[in-house]
Formats: structure tokens, sequence, C-alpha cells
């Protein structure tokens, strides 16, 4: 189906009605009044028949929603813009293999499981991964990544793995290697951005772009902080664009020796964006996903003839998901609703 004149008209108010279904605002704070975590649970998922449906199995099924949303929204593009929308959606099935990976890595460190692969998969009707007994039983990393399909995400993936494949076998830290992933899945999404038009390139390199940011701050924190690996190690698994950090400003960013002074190297709006910042690490992290959720909130309603308005949407319905999985997680443990609410993402508008 075309999009109409490619300016968007019916996707927009698509996306406009889809958006007033979320659970922001009030409605995500409705969920805190909850008795506890089965009444949580049938709200978000509700009991067919004798069926109820645990936590673990909710995640799951409001992760198949998210990418269902999307799915619905790029089924009524055309040409470049659903491109990028169909790069987006690759990030299904780019999940279902950072969890065999994981899910692999644990089995032959004979690390106890916390359930069966399949429970932490969500099916991909676009991208056919391998049976997971087949790859969890892969005798190497490179025999397991030999399995997988990715000429169905880009050629270019295998071939961005193979640095961080041979950093594996020599200390087995796998977090080298789904980042690794990571570089190679917003390499090929800044790809589809630079191909749009005009008008949805500039905007596309915004929210895009301040995604990419956000990854490379915190890959290049854990990177340097947590895992200690040296600098230009780091830089060769960042992918090296974004809306305001790249070349230059990674490559400092890469050589700084603690958490401070990599925050000095950061452009002025996002120093401000640390700053007030007092609590866990994951407070910084939330602070950045309300800064893009800001953005997204403003392109959102100034867009009507580009890809704005989709990207929002995007955005919103990717925060969505956030904040139902600290939901779930904070009714797991008990927690009460002024805890639950601190770690939500805020989604000022």
């Amino acid at each position: 189906m075309a999009l109409f004149s490619d300016e968007y008209d019916f996707v927009n108010a698509k996306v406009h009605g889809m958006r007033s279904r979320l659970y922001e605002a009030d409605r995500l704070s409705g969920l805190l009044s909850c008795t506890g975590l089965p009444e949580l649970l049938q709200i978000l998922s509700p009991r067919r028949g004798e069926v109820f449906a645990g936590d673990v199995a909710v995640e799951r099924i409001l992760t198949a929603q998210y990418f269902q949303a999307l799915d619905e929204v790029c089924e009524h593009m055309s040409g470049r813009s659903k491109a990028l929308i169909e790069a987006i959606l690759l990030r299904r099935s780019v999940e279902n293999v950072k969890v065999a990976l994981q899910f692999w890595h644990m089995t032959l460190a004979k690390e106890s499981l916390p359930g069966p692969v399949e429970n932490y998969m969500v099916p991909d009707p676009h991208v056919a991964l391998p049976p997971m007994a087949e790859l969890l039983q892969s005798a190497t990393l490179s025999d397991l990544a030999g399995k997988l399909p990715w000429d169905a995400f880009s050629p270019d993936f295998a071939e961005a793995l193979e640095p961080a494949i041979e950093r594996y076998e020599k200390d087995h830290v796998v977090f080298y290697v789904l980042v690794a992933i990571d570089k190679a899945y917003f390499e090929l999404l800044w790809r589809r951005v630079q191909a749009l038009r005009r008008d949805d390139r500039a905007v596309a390199r915004e929210i895009v772009g301040t995604e990419l940011d956000i990854h490379n701050i915190f890959a290049v924190m854990r990177l340097r902080l947590n895992y200690d690996l040296p600098p230009e190690e780091v830089l060769a698994l960042l992918p090296v664009h974004g809306r305001l950090l790249t070349g230059t400003t990674l490559a400092q960013m890469c050589w700084a020796e603690d958490s401070d002074a990599i925050i000095a190297r950061l452009p002025g709006v996002y120093q401000r964006v640390f700053e007030g910042v007092t609590g866990e690490f994951g407070d910084s992290q939330r602070s950045f996903w309300d800064h893009l959720y800001r953005l997204a909130n403003r392109t959102f309603y100034r867009s009507m003839f580009n890809i704005g308005a989709v990207l929002g949407f995007y955005v919103f319905k990717k925060i969505e998901f956030m904040n139902l999985a600290s939901v779930i997680q904070g009714y797991r443990y008990e927690l009460s609703a002024g805890a639950i609410r601190s770690g939500l993402i805020p989604l000022a508008r």
C-alpha cells in the first residue's frame, strides 16, 4: 500500500491514534495502585480461560506487542522511509541473537539458566533463526556465529563480529560481543537514515542520532570503567555516528580515565543531562531517555510532512515498554509504589 502522496497523511493519523492507547501519564500511574503482581499482570495481559501468564511471559508478550505496533505502522509506509522502519524492526531478531549468545555462554560456563531460552525470545515473522537447541550445542562462539543468518540483517554483521569473537576467545567476556552486534545494527540503521530524502533525513538524524549517542555514552562507560578495555578497543566497538557524538569526541571519551573525565568531554547539552543526577548509574540512563522523550515529543507534534511523527511514536512505544518492564520488576520484588515510580522514565512533556 503506497504512502498517501508520500506526505504521511494516513500514517500520521494512525500513530496519533496509537499513541492515545499507550501507558503514559495517568494510565501508567494507575498501574501503581494494583494490589500485587497478579493483578498487574492481569491488566497488562488479561487471562484467557484458565491460562494465566507469569511475569516473564507477560514481558515477552509486551515485547511482541511493541514490535507488532511498529509492524502495523510499517505496512502503510513505502520507499526509503519504510526501509528505515524495517531496519528498526530488525532489532527484534538482533535481541533474539543476543539472548541466544548469552544462554550459550552460560551453558558453556556451566552457569544456572533462568529458564528455557525460548521464554526470553520473541518470534520474528521476517527472520528465521536456527533451532535454539542447535545453537546452544555449538562448540565455539565462531561455530555459533557461523550458523546465524547474518544476511537477513546485513552482510556487514558477520565481518563486524570477527574482532569481538577473537577478543572473547582471550577472556570469555560475552559483553564485548553483544556491543559489537549493537554496533553492526546501528551502522545499518544509520545507513538507512542517510538514504532518506532531505526533510526526513534531518528529523531522523535527530531522533536516531540521539539514541545512538545514548548508546555510545553508556557503552564507553561500561567498557572503560567496568571492563577496563583499552581505549582503542572500545572505540572499535562503537558506531561512530550520531547526533552530537562522532569522530574526535568519541575518541576523546574513550581515552578518558574515569566517569568525570568522560562526562567532561561530552557536548554541553549532555553534560547538563548528567547535572543533578546523584543516584545510581541507572538514574543517569533514565535521565537520558527522558531527554530523548522530550525531543521525540516535540518532533511528534510538529511533524506533518516528514517521518518525525513515526519516529516519535517509535520512541514513545520503546519507552512505554521500558517503563512497563520496570513496573513488573517493581511488583516482582514487592517495592512500594513510590519506589517503583522513582525508577520510571518521567515522560515529561
